[in-house]
C-alpha cells in the first residue's frame, strides 16, 4: 500500500493511541512521503498524517482494488523518470536541499523545462507557503503579489526552479509510465549526445 496516487479512498485501520479513534474512518490521500512511509490523509475533520501501513484502499470489488495496487507500482517505477516532463505535468518535489529543503514532498506542476548541462524545471507549488516580506519582514499571505504592509513587490508566488533529479512525476494510471520511460530516455539520449557534441567542438578548437 506504498505510493497510492494522490485522492486514493482509503479506509484507516489498526492505529493505537493518540489516533485510535480514526480506525475505520474513509478518507482520500493528498501525498505519499517515502522518507517516512506515511500519507497525508484527508479526513472529514481536517488532515492527518498516517503510517502507510495502517491505510488500505477502499475498493468496490476485486478488479477496482488490483487496479489500485497496478497504479500503486507503477508509481514507484515512475518515480526514476525525471528528464523531459511537459508542461502541467504534476510532480512531487524531493530531496530539496538549502533554499528549497521547506519544499521537500510538495506538489507542483511543471510551468517549464530546461535542457542545459544540469537540467531543471520552473514549478507552480500547489500549496505555497506565506512569504516573508525582503524589505519589512512582513509575512504575507501566498497568493499577495504585493507586500500588505509595505507595498514591496512579492517574492513568493509560488513558483521555484528546481533541479531535475528533485523531480518525481505523479501518475494516475499505468498508461502514463510507458510515455514517462520512452521522453526520460529519449531526453537523456539527446542530452548525452549533445554533450559529446560539445567536446568534439571544443576540442577542435584547441
Amino acid at each position: 500500500n506504498e505510493d497510492l496516487p494522490c485522492d486514493t479512498k482509503v479506509e484507516l485501520f489498526g492505529l493505537g493511541e493518540p489516533l485510535e479513534h480514526l480506525n475505520g474512518l474513509e478518507a482520500k490521500t493528498l501525498r505519499y512521503l517515502p522518507e517516512i512511509k506515511a500519507y497525508d490523509i484527508d479526513l472529514p475533520l481536517g488532515q492527518a498524517l498516517v503510517p502507510a501501513a495502517h491505510v488500505q484502499p477502499t475498493a468496490a470489488s476485486v478488479y477496482e482494488a488490483q487496479e489500485v495496487l497496478e497504479v500503486a507500482l507503477a508509481q514507484q517505477e515512475a518515480r526514476k523518470y525525471n528528464l523531459g516532463l511537459v508542461a502541467g505535468a504534476q510532480v512531487q518535489l524531493r530531496h530539496t536541499e538549502g533554499p528549497l529543503a521547506q519544499h521537500c514532498n510538495a506538489l507542483a506542476m511543471v510551468i517549464q523545462y530546461q535542457a542545459s548541462t544540469c537540467p531543471r524545471y520552473e514549478v507552480k507549488l500547489v500549496d505555497p507557503p506565506d512569504w516573508p516580506c525582503r524589505r519589512c519582514t512582513f509575512l504575507n499571505p501566498h497568493h499577495a503579489s504585493t507586500c500588505g504592509a509595505c507595498q514591496a513587490p512579492g517574492t513568493g508566488l509560488g513558483t521555484l526552479w528546481v533541479a531535475a533529479a528533485h523531480v518525481v512525476p505523479l501518475i494516475k494510471n499505468t498508461g502514463a509510465l510507458k510515455e514517462l520511460a520512452q521522453a526520460h530516455w529519449g531526453e537523456q539520449e539527446r542530452l548525452a549526445s549533445a554533450s559529446a557534441a560539445g567536446a568534439v567542438a571544443g576540442s577542435a578548437c584547441l
